[in-house]
């Protein structure tokens, strides 16, 4: 439920400041703090609810609390995570950390895809529409502040609305990889199309200014039902135990990385360059869908073994991909060779050569003759 209330917290906030903008007093930019101060103070009062995690209860002498806490949130498959937790507990396996993670291969690669597929999360240019909506929206043909602003509202109804069904009912029917890969395309085509727009010049007709902004909420709902909530999730479950805390610790902070990137330099490009933002973002969509395409497995309902497995089976296919590759590429390298070869055993410079010679030969003979 986590996606779902950022969504709606973000479509309130878009509204409060509509209606916070017309305020003659400094309550027109106080408001929002004021807010925002009042929903923080009811996160810090409700977090002692919150129950800890049963991977680490175990690890505290607190068993029955941990199996308590899994058949709250997943009665059909808490037997299996108690085997696998009781499993590692057997076999004395700790949280590894940042160095053991980046020096174990099996362990590594995941992480580094887990940090990959959250900065390029941010990268697909959702926080673009989400902090520079107006400007966005201004850019697109809506001219009016109070218009362009009440546009900016739309999305956050939209992300409210369409990530409720996909987080409670649809992501567990999707799975985590076709959702991210399909999702990743279908953004992409769009951000690929409004680059186009704007770069041929058809942004400027009635019909390509509505297209741009059909388009942009296309991607929205794009977004909310499939990365908005798969790519977290995927990134968490593909994970082994001993590190997978460390791990979700690491994308999490290169998401926020990006994400302070992406708002500070989208304003520069947008008014410097109106076209080439969206190919990037276009780009970035892409790669990551090819990307997963090669290295994500399905996570969905799959038990830590069945993961392992999972990913040194796609992880195997990938490298067999790679290898066939390189190996047609040398293929064409050699023909390329061979035929160069082939090219320079008909072809005879010594002769040339010669009979050059002999005609510089004859000319100096008439010349001198004369």
């Amino acid at each position: 439920m986590l996606q779902v209330f950022i969504t709606v917290g973000v479509c309130c906030g878009y509204f409060i400041c509509y209606w916070s903008v017309n305020l003659k007093s400094n309550l027109s930019w106080r408001t929002p703090f004021i807010v925002q101060s009042i929903a923080a103070l009811i996160l810090a009062a409700g977090m002692h609810r919150l129950p800890h995690s049963p991977r680490w209860l175990p690890q505290v002498g607190r068993e029955q609390r941990a199996w308590a806490v899994m058949e709250q949130f997943d009665r059909h498959g808490v037997e299996r995570e108690k085997e696998d937790l009781l499993v590692r507990l057997s076999s004395g396996t700790n949280n590894a950390t940042l160095k053991e993670i980046m020096l174990d291969p099996t362990t590594r690669w995941r992480a580094i895809l887990a940090m990959f597929l959250m900065g390029m999360q941010q990268l697909s240019r959702i926080d673009a529409v989400l902090y520079f909506a107006p400007l966005v929206f201004r850019q697109a043909g809506l001219k009016s502040q109070q218009s362009s602003f009440f546009a900016s509202g739309v999305p956050g109804i939209l992300l409210a609305v369409v990530t409720l069904p996909t987080q409670l009912v649809l992501m567990d029917r999707w799975g985590r990889r076709p959702s991210t890969i399909w999702g990743g395309a279908g953004q992409g085509v769009c951000m690929f199309i409004i680059g186009i727009l704007y770069a041929s010049g058809g942004s400027k007709a009635l019909a390509g200014k509505w297209t741009i902004i059909s388009l942009i909420y296309i991607f929205l709902i794009l977004f909310s039902v499939t990365w908005a909530v798969s790519l977290r999730l995927a990134t968490i479950e593909l994970q082994p135990s001993r590190s997978r805390s460390v791990s979700a610790s690491l994308s999490q902070s290169v998401c926020w990385v990006v994400n302070t990137c992406v708002a500070l330099t989208t304003p520069v490009f947008l008014s410097a360059y109106p076209s080439e933002p969206y190919f990037l973002f276009a780009a970035c969509l892409a790669v990551t869908s090819i990307a997963c395409v090669l290295f994500l497995p399905e996570t969905l309902g799959r038990s830590l073994t069945d993961v392992d497995m999972l990913w040194n089976e796609r992880t195997l296919r990938t490298s067999l991909l790679a290898h066939k590759l390189q190996f047609t590429r040398d293929g064409r390298r050699a023909e390329t060779r061979h035929r160069r070869r082939d090219s320079d055993a008909e072809y005879h410079p010594g002769d040339v050569e010669l009979a050059d010679t002999n005609g510089v030969q004859v000319q100096n003979l008439h010349t001198a003759g004369s």
